[in-house]
């Protein structure tokens, strides 16, 4: 289009309107994509010794067999806002949910990860 451009009134607004496009798309294109949590998505541990990694691994297992023993709609909204880094606004519209909905069931699986989490922690002490 910069053969064009003398045309455009505003370069500046062509250059926003663009840019809004473009992060439209690569949304649209991250929306169709299912992200789960893998290995990979893990932050790593600050020491390296292998008992800490040994800790660091079975913490990452007790988590995400946690998660997955939410209910659906808690697990799924737990992976669409932790995860995948969604606004409450488009969880709600995904899911057909008003936002305060979805905050409190969010607010609702983490605490049920969290008390079950330590449960098992504690276990024992």
């Amino acid at each position: 289009m910069r053969d064009e451009w003398s045309q455009i009134e505003s370069v500046e607004a062509y250059c926003l309107t663009v840019a809004k496009n473009l992060a439209i798309d690569r949304s649209q294109k991250k929306e169709a994509q299912n992200v789960e949590l893998t290995p990979e998505m893990e932050e790593e541990p600050d020491a390296n010794s292998p008992y800490d990694q040994m800790i660091h691994d079975e913490r990452m297992n007790i988590i995400n067999r946690l998660v997955n023993e939410l209910p659906e709609k808690q697990r799924l909204i737990m992976q669409l806002r932790d995860i995948e880094g969604e606004s409450y606004k488009k969880i709600a519209g995904l899911l057909n949910l008003t936002e305060e909905q979805v905050k409190v069931n969010l607010f609702r699986a983490r605490q049920k990860v969290k008390q079950r989490y330590l449960e098992i922690d504690e276990y024992g002490l």
